[in-house]
């Protein structure tokens, strides 16, 4: 049997570049990068990691992207 990543969003808005906006993360390891090995720390700490240096190569929110792009400090957590 092999488990999928499941399901981790954010339920309130968040302006973050790998944020939609529905919440969805656009992580790597939430997709093509997982593993069953991860736990919820490792997910945790990979998120923590994420919010303050976005991957602007795999962009989930196209204005938040833009955003940033033009000021880096735009609506960063």
């Amino acid at each position: 049997m092999s488990y999928g990543a499941g399901t981790t969003r954010f339920a309130t808005e968040v302006c973050h570049p790998n944020v939609s906006t529905i919440g969805e993360i656009n992580l790597d390891i939430l997709g093509t990068k997982w593993t069953p090995d991860y736990d919820v720390a490792a997910v945790l700490k990979s998120l923590h990691a994420l919010l303050p240096n976005p991957d602007l190569t795999r962009p989930a929110n196209l204005d938040a992207t833009l955003q940033f792009r033009k000021n880096p400090g735009f609506c960063l957590l």
